[in-house]
């Protein structure tokens, strides 16, 4: 659900944005798309909610602004007109949210807040590493997800947004539409700061918070812009753009390096992967799995012959059983390590600490770098 999420609150935000724009006339369109999209964003993910804050911070301040400018009365019914669209709209987000969260249809108003009040808290407490040390996701350090933004981004990401500020100084008095500014900056440090602020258990990554990085990602490249509108020399331009060229060519690259495991990938910052291995977490997700399974089977029939294929093996897996299952034999049983007693083969996630009974002997190593992702052998 991470990267529907993240599409709904990209849309919804960049919606929210055309609305700002448009007042004190929003149009009724545009009101409604971002009420579908607020819709399905909460029915993802509760914390969807947050583009009602947006909203309402988006009006609060336009209102304030009219109440200036015009005084109270005349303000209240221009503010009035304005915000009509989005009733209609907030009767749809919530319709869409009935409609694809059925469990909120069984209380309205209580299940939904016991939604934000369990994901904030929510009752997943494990270990993981992260910056070299053992970390338990029921008590995290508060630089947790800012840290894992610093070792996960690109360099131009992290160059754009270091440089935002000064972009900003050195625009101060061009014509520059900030109220989009405010929104996208709202919308990048109100989660953080509530993530820091709440303690909220985290795990795995940036997955949780993967909505954030497209709107990094824009305000990175609109800070970059501003900057290179401001080179004046042909030279540095022509450099500039070598840089980023190469800078591309490597990140594919590296794509194309450790497929299907892109995203195990850490930035210079981190050290790579390499830099990476033993400090933070790798292929928690077990994508290497199909690829150690399927070498094992392949190691399997090379050492017994086809007719191994038929007979009822068992083979233990230390991580998701899932990610094993589909890629050996019908006949061979798949089985949990944390009930399993015996087996006859095993397969094991690097991160999954495991006790394995029987003597274990490794046919296949999965690695990256010198990183152990998984491995595969025999018991006895």
């Amino acid at each position: 659900k991470d990267i529907p999420f993240a599409a709904a609150m990209t849309w919804g935000t960049f919606v929210l944005l055309r609305l700002a724009r448009q007042l004190p006339r929003p149009a009724l369109g545009a009101a409604l798309g971002f009420g579908a999209l607020t819709g399905l964003a909460v029915a993802t993910r509760v914390v969807g909610g947050l583009l009602v804050v947006y909203a309402a911070v988006v009006l609060g301040a336009w209102a304030a602004g009219r109440v200036r400018a015009d005084g109270w009365g005349p303000a209240a019914r221009t503010v009035g007109r304005a915000a009509l669209p989005f009733a209609p709209a907030a009767v749809l987000a919530w319709g869409v949210v009935l409609v694809f969260w059925p469990w909120v249809q069984q209380a309205p108003i209580a299940n939904p807040l016991l939604a934000v009040r369990t994901f904030s808290h929510f009752p997943h407490n494990t270990t993981f590493l992260y910056a070299g040390e053992l970390v338990r996701s029921t008590d995290l350090p508060w630089h947790y997800l800012p840290g894992m933004l610093l070792v996960r981004l690109p360099l131009p990401v992290l160059a754009g947004l270091a440089l935002a500020p000064l972009a900003a100084w050195l625009r101060r008095h061009d014509d520059v539409p900030w109220a989009g500014w405010g929104l996208l900056t709202l919308a990048v440090v109100l989660p953080l700061a509530l993530v820091i602020g709440t303690e909220t258990v985290l795990y795995d990554g940036l997955r949780h918070f993967l909505f954030l990085v497209p709107l990094m990602v824009v305000g990175a490249a609109a800070s970059l812009d501003s900057l290179w509108q401001r080179v004046p020399w042909r030279r540095v331009r022509g450099g500039l753009v070598g840089l980023a060229v190469a800078w591309l060519a490597f990140q594919v690259g590296e794509f194309v390096r450790v497929h299907p495991n892109q995203y195990i990938l850490y930035n210079p910052v981190a050290g790579g992967i390499t830099g990476a291995a033993g400090r933070f977490e790798l292929d928690f997700w077990g994508s290497s799995l199909k690829e150690t399974t399927e070498r094992l089977v392949e190691e399997v029939v090379a050492a017994q012959g086809e007719a191994v294929l038929d007979r009822p093996l068992a083979v233990v897996v230390c991580g998701p059983v899932d990610s094993v299952r589909p890629y050996v034999p019908e006949t061979w049983e798949v089985l949990d390590a944390r009930t399993a007693r015996s087996g006859d083969l095993f397969v094991a996630l690097a991160k999954v600490s495991c006790r394995l009974h029987g003597r274990a002997e490794v046919l296949v190593r999965t690695e990256e770098e010198g990183a152990v992702l998984s491995i595969a052998g025999t018991l006895h």
